[in-house]
């Protein structure tokens, strides 16, 4: 009988998903890592949230200030975007969620993803954004963020199919997430098994 197996490994050279269409756009800052889509050079955010807010810049705000005038930023901002948090934590590692870490040691916030409520409208030919709409977009938006965090952690898989001599019959990457990469390999398994 002919024995054809699979191997699941890790995907080193799988793309980033932010290279894909992403309804989100992940603004970040940190002193030693570029991360998301767009980098901002201060550690602070100050640099987005004048951008985002439409705040003059001023190098000499004091903490308050600072505070008072990202807060004033992001109200804004809430009213053309739905935003969400983005936070880090490293140790032996990079992780990335939107609700925080419970250490504060090695973990802080590095940004936010970012989606123009305007932008949503015209993507889904919608003339009103609803609240089940808006928790549906920030879902989605979640959804993003767990899979660039799967990327970051290295969650990333390839199968090979191989014939009893050790040659390639098929081989697929790109999956986040190890069991849903062994799930495929096995329906590719199956079908290879059928064939014979």
């Amino acid at each position: 009988m002919n024995k054809i197996s699979y191997e699941i490994e890790q995907d080193d050279l799988c793309e980033s998903p932010r290279e894909c269409d992403n309804l989100g756009e992940m603004h970040c800052w940190h002193h030693r890592y570029e991360l998301g889509d767009v980098q901002h050079y201060e550690d602070t955010g100050k640099e987005f949230y004048y951008e985002l807010g439409g705040l003059e810049r001023d190098s000499t705000w004091s903490v308050k200030e600072y505070e008072i005038h990202r807060n004033a930023a992001l109200k804004r901002a809430d009213h053309d975007y739905i935003i969400l948090p983005l936070y880090l934590y490293d140790h032996s590692g990079i992780t990335m969620n939107t609700t925080g870490f419970s250490g504060e040691c090695d973990s802080g916030q590095v940004g936010y993803i970012i989606a123009s409520i305007e932008e949503i409208k015209k993507r889904f030919k919608w003339k009103v954004l609803t609240k089940t709409r808006r928790a549906a977009i920030i879902v989605r938006l979640k959804d993003e963020v767990d899979e660039y965090d799967m990327y970051l952690r290295g969650d990333v898989w390839f199968y090979t199919i191989r014939d009893e001599n050790g040659e390639t019959l098929e081989s697929c990457g790109g999956f986040f997430g190890r069991d849903i990469c062994e799930r495929e390999a096995k329906m590719a398994l199956r079908h290879h098994i059928n064939k014979i």
